[in-house]
């Protein structure tokens, strides 16, 4: 299996209800391949993964697209480290601002989330359909470092 196959089916375990397809992996790997990061074990299994991308209308607006961390790695920091990782790399390349959408029913998503410093700027009504909204949430990272979350 490939990463980029072991990602897809991260990404179905993570979101069964709205997964992207594998095409749609394939162009966010050409699209954003410094930004797209994937962390796998000492066996090459696939443990996490976090895509930012640059919003083409906003170039220093960023967007987490998808990050999902497998469910035996949760709560042991790698989470944090992807994102960290895709923030820091994002403020280099002059993303000053990165946005996201959770479900505003998963509470431990949310939490992360303003753990890292993001702030609810909003919601999506019926996103991914009726009844299904979710946060809009956001923090600067202009000038990002390890040193912004105290690390």
């Amino acid at each position: 299996m490939t990463d980029l196959e072991a990602v897809v089916a991260l990404e179905r375990q993570a979101f069964p209800s709205e997964p992207y397809s594998p095409p749609v992996f394939v162009q966010l790997s050409e699209l954003f391949p410094t930004t797209f990061f994937v962390a796998d074990d000492a066996r090459g299994r696939v443990l996490g993964y976090a895509i930012v991308g640059r919003r083409g209308d906003q170039p220093a607006s960023g967007v987490l697209l998808s990050m999902a961390v497998s469910t035996y790695c949760q709560r042991a920091g790698l989470g944090t480290q992807l994102l960290v990782a895709a923030m820091e790399v994002a403020s280099e390349e002059r993303v000053a601002t990165l946005d996201l959408t959770v479900s505003q029913k998963n509470v431990s998503a949310v939490a992360f989330y303003t753990s890292l410093g993001f702030r609810v700027v909003g919601d999506v009504p019926d996103m991914f359909g009726p009844d299904r909204s979710r946060l809009r949430m956001r923090r600067s990272i202009e000038g990002f470092g390890r040193a912004a979350l105290g690390a």
